[in-house]
């Protein structure tokens, strides 16, 4: 419910939440390549967001991709200091 109770930002997020396509943590650990451990594990650390649906952990497609951009750039990092 977006009411005056919430920040413009809040409400941004909210919205954004609402119209994302959400997948279980192994189809977005298929889809980034990892483990779901690997996921559960930034999920902890608080560099994933994610979202428990009942007993399955979710992610949405934004997060997904946020998360394939932020470790790309990671790993040019890396190639580029190695050379």
């Amino acid at each position: 419910m977006m009411d005056g109770r919430y920040t413009a930002r809040q409400q941004v997020i909210a919205s954004e939440e609402m119209m994302a396509r959400w997948y279980p943590l192994s189809e977005a650990a298929e889809m980034l390549g990892l483990a779901r451990d690997t996921l559960r594990s930034q999920i902890r650390f608080g560099t994933i967001r994610a979202k428990k649906v009942g007993p399955i952990w979710t992610m949405s497609d934004t997060e997904i991709e946020r998360y394939r951009t932020m470790s790309l750039g990671k790993r040019n990092k890396k190639v580029d200091a190695g050379e």
